[in-house]
């Protein structure tokens, strides 16, 4: 079921930017043209097909997200794909370790005295 929304939300997302890439611009947006105050009385028409249809798939989209969002929340913690097996269950044998015996102490030997060297003594 996700997934038939989530390839629904992709095909209407899709939709969306060519619908929007089609249509045509208007001169009365908020940048404005030239400045003119020509469409300020004016009524505004109906919008045509095209923003008809961008506000219809805009609805699509904001209710499969919702759904997806809803469909999210019910699933447990995501699990790695690693964890997903064959189906089988391994069984590990606990093998009891022998404590190791503690190492016997080797005397350090003493490090060998190092000559000095030897200068005249100035009386």
């Amino acid at each position: 079921m996700e997934s038939v929304i989530l390839v629904i939300q992709l095909i209407v997302a899709l939709a969306i930017v060519a619908v929007v890439l089609v249509q045509p611009a208007e001169d009365a947006g908020f940048v404005g043209g030239s400045g003119s105050m020509s469409n300020l009385g004016a009524t505004r028409t109906k919008g045509d097909a095209l923003s008809r249809i961008t506000g219809y798939l805009g609805a699509v989209f904001f209710i499969s997200s919702l759904a997806l969002a809803l469909l999210a929340e019910h699933h447990g913690p995501a699990k790695s794909i690693l964890d997903v097996g064959t189906g089988q269950k391994t069984v590990q044998k606990l093998v009891p370790v022998k404590k190791a015996e503690p190492e016997k102490a080797v005397p350090a030997k003493p490090a060998p005295e190092q000559k000095r060297p030897s200068a005249p003594i100035s009386k």
